[in-house]
């Protein structure tokens, strides 16, 4: 039989398919929610899953979907459906420690060509020791760490966007804290800065089930301060950072930063604010010599000039402008001897659901704002 020429071949199927475990959660809603803007994903490659509420339509979790899904959440994850495509992607929207108890049992059956986007904490840091010191918990299959690779888009996308591993997508926080901090880092001007972060989030970060810090009445009208000067964000932003570092320490240097980099000093303090979304980063230090208010805009603007989700604003950011969307806004003032940068995001967004389709856009060669152009609903 003569072979079929290549102009006879049946078109590539660009359309993905795609699978979220989690599905019922606040992170599974969000990724529902920003997959129906997304121009290759049909609603009917979609596979919701979810043991708690498998059976039940997802529009009774999710009320503000049901009209784009009809369909049910299911009960175990349907891998063939995922063979049926060269383009397949499972989301991990799991709660903190639950997917990294799956992996080893789910990895050798999953199709070669699926690619994983992890949402939770599982597989951002690199060791055992690095998950034993942040979460003070043992990390079920510490051997499985080098699957994945952190991605936070502005700052590494080149480390994985031809890469076979899966992602572990970054925290909410330390999306924002990233944001502000990393085009300071590879200035050698502010080596010698202490950097004071002070994060506030809402309490739709914690999750869909109700907790005594989450809980409306205990919430509503209180602003209080939790785990001072020991997040777990420090972490994976510690490393993106060194990592950041490492790379520019490598590339051609120019005037401003010829000098060695030093490591990046900053303490954190994160607020919980009477809020459901959003996060608001304020980082401040005093301002090295000989740098002023312009040089720091100029800064930003660079780093961020080719980073369109990434928003360079001329005022304090807004999380009101923010939320819903998968936007940063990025504001720097200087005064004096002081200086600070202020960052808002969704953390259900840019901080979450929005930042994982980003990357999937990125690991499929797509434009990286696709389906997530979206502005926020205001007021």
């Amino acid at each position: 039989m003569q072979a079929t020429s290549e102009a006879q071949q049946p078109a590539r199927d660009p359309s993905l398919r795609i699978a979220i475990l989690g599905a019922s959660g606040y992170g599974g809603g969000e990724l529902l929610r920003y997959l129906t803007q997304h121009p290759s994903v049909p609603a009917n490659r979609i596979q919701a899953i979810s043991k708690h509420a498998a059976g039940q339509l997802i529009g009774s979790v999710h009320p503000h979907l049901a009209l784009s899904y009809p369909q049910h959440f299911l009960a175990e994850l349907d891998l063939a459906a995922l063979s049926q495509s060269e383009n397949s992607v499972l989301f991990a929207a799991l709660a903190h420690g639950e997917f990294a108890k799956l992996w080893p049992e789910l990895k050798p059956k999953l199709p070669s060509h699926c690619r994983v986007i992890d949402l939770s904490a599982d597989f951002r840091l690199d060791t055992a020791e690095q998950v034993r010191a942040a979460y003070r918990l043992e990390h079920p299959c510490p051997e499985l760490l080098a699957d994945f690779l952190y991605a936070l888009p502005e700052a590494n996308q080149h480390r994985y966007a031809n890469s076979t591993r899966h992602l572990a997508n970054p925290g909410c926080f330390a999306t924002a804290i990233s944001l502000s901090l990393l085009p300071l880092s590879i200035d050698a001007r502010f080596g010698q800065c202490d950097f004071a972060v002070s994060a506030i989030t809402g309490s739709s970060g914690s999750g869909a089930q109700a907790q005594a810090g989450t809980h409306h009445p205990a919430r509503a009208q209180d602003f209080r301060a939790y785990k001072v000067l020991e997040h777990q964000h420090q972490a994976e932003i510690q490393l993106l950072i060194e990592q950041v570092q490492a790379a520019h320490h490598a590339a051609p240097q120019t005037a401003t930063t010829r000098l060695p980099l030093a490591p990046v000093c900053f303490s954190l303090v994160a607020h919980s604010a009477p809020l459901v979304r959003g996060i608001h980063v304020t980082v401040q230090a005093r301002l090295p010599a000989g740098v002023s208010a312009a040089d720091l805009r100029e800064r930003f603007a660079a780093y961020y000039r080719h980073s369109p989700l990434v928003q360079i604003s001329d005022s304090p950011p807004r999380v009101a402008c923010v939320a819903g969307s998968a936007f940063a806004q990025l504001h720097v003032s200087a005064s004096g001897e002081h200086f600070a940068v202020l960052c808002a995001i969704d953390n259900l967004g840019k901080g979450m659901a929005a930042q994982a389709i980003q990357n999937m856009n990125i690991l499929f060669g797509l434009e990286a704002t696709t389906g997530l152009r979206a502005p926020a609903i205001y007021p």
